[in-house]
């Protein structure tokens, strides 16, 4: 450590509780950070998607719009994540 780091005022332990709680980071392609600059335009996106998706799919119910199917997942998150992984 060099000596003018100056760690006199620093609090132990501070985001300890936070990083237990899991992280959710996500690391974007760089053609894909032209187009999401921000953690709000990738939620924005993100919520525009599962919109969508939930009006295609009829709430989880396989329609002939509906290119997946169903999850029968309550949390939006979980039906996301599913769907990503079957695209």
């Amino acid at each position: 450590m060099r000596q003018e780091y100056d760690f006199s005022k620093g609090e132990r332990g501070k985001f300890a509780k936070r990083y237990r709680e899991g992280t959710n980071i996500v690391v974007l392609d760089p053609e894909l950070r032209k187009s999401f600059p921000n953690d709000e335009a990738v939620n924005e996106a993100l919520r525009e998607y599962l919109e969508i998706e939930e009006e295609a799919c009829d709430g989880g119910r396989l329609t002939p719009a509906c290119s997946y199917r169903p999850c029968n997942c309550d949390d939006p998150l979980t039906m996301a994540r599913e769907h990503l992984q079957r695209a």
